[in-house]
């Protein structure tokens, strides 16, 4: 297994969760410190996205997300902080829409006269657990 670094991090499909929230056991987070500097309190789950749903399934638990994309945009002149930033605004607006987790959908970063342009893309998503589990 190789290392996550912030670039895999943020690829498609890649889910970040609020590491606040009361999550399933059979939770693995990925280690990544760059990451982790982004957006703190937040992690990246490194279970196989193709057993995620069934694995959640039978912990008891449900996984959804909602429809819509989600876009949230930050300037800067440094690609790392203007990245923390709108993963920053991603994370509020999610924790607002009552759910724990998003899952990225594009992260597209432009450049112009010294000005750094990153636009996160997602879906908000939510982890509960089962009444009566």
């Amino acid at each position: 297994m190789t290392m996550p670094s912030i670039e895999n991090s943020m690829e498609p499909g890649s889910i970040h969760v609020e590491r606040s929230a009361r999550l399933p056991a059979f939770l693995r987070f990925g280690v990544d410190p760059v990451a982790g500097a982004l957006l703190k309190g937040w992690s990246v789950i490194r279970n196989v996205r193709s057993t995620l749903d069934a694995e959640t399934l039978k912990a008891g638990w449900i996984s959804f997300f909602l429809a819509g994309k989600i876009e949230r945009t930050s300037f800067g002149v440094d690609r790392q902080k203007t990245l923390s930033a709108a993963l920053g605004r991603m994370a509020r607006y999610v924790k607002s829409e009552n759910c724990n987790g998003f899952e990225i959908m594009q992260v597209t970063t432009r450049r112009f006269l010294g000005i750094v342009r990153v636009t996160v893309a997602a879906h908000a998503r939510r982890l509960q657990e089962v009444k009566g589990n």
